[in-house]
């Protein structure tokens, strides 16, 4: 099962890098595709949120794909932290697609910034996408897997 899990998650990397190596061959830079404030708000915010609500129990999340026995209270608190890790990552998506379109409305006849804030919101509803599939669905599908044994 193990092996397994670490094939999907290598195919599911090299997918991605091979998206991102198609767009840098294609005209485009690596640069273009790095966003510090939206990593900052699409990453470090959701885990410190998850965090203020499970505390220690994220040791224990993220330590279940790679245990043997796990008990069902361990599994149900893992399963409810990455729900709600995926549902908090798109809930700040959003908010900053929103964002970025407020800011595209707030002056639409200036193209030289309508350009950059588009981009900011598409690149955050890239980094969710990102951190659900080759996080938190792999996490899951593993929990869910030991929660039927």
């Amino acid at each position: 099962m193990a092996r397994r899990t670490i094939m999907i998650s290598l195919a599911v990397v090299i997918i991605f890098f091979g998206l991102v190596l198609t767009a840098v061959l294609s005209g485009g830079t690596i640069l273009n595709y790095v966003d510090i404030p939206n990593i900052i708000i699409i990453v470090i915010i959701p885990l410190l949120y998850q965090w203020a609500i499970f505390g220690k129990s994220i040791k224990t999340a993220f330590s279940i794909p790679f245990k043997k026995n796990h008990t069902k209270e361990e599994l149900l608190q893992a399963e409810l932290f990455f729900k709600t890790y995926n549902k908090v990552t798109w809930v700040w998506a959003v908010i900053v697609v929103l964002i970025g379109g407020m800011a595209i409305m707030k002056n639409p006849v200036n193209t030289a910034i309508l350009g950059p804030n588009l981009a900011v919101s598409m690149i955050s509803i890239i980094y969710a996408g990102i951190i659900s599939v080759t996080v938190i669905i792999p996490y899951l599908t593993k929990i869910k897997r030991y929660s039927v044994l």
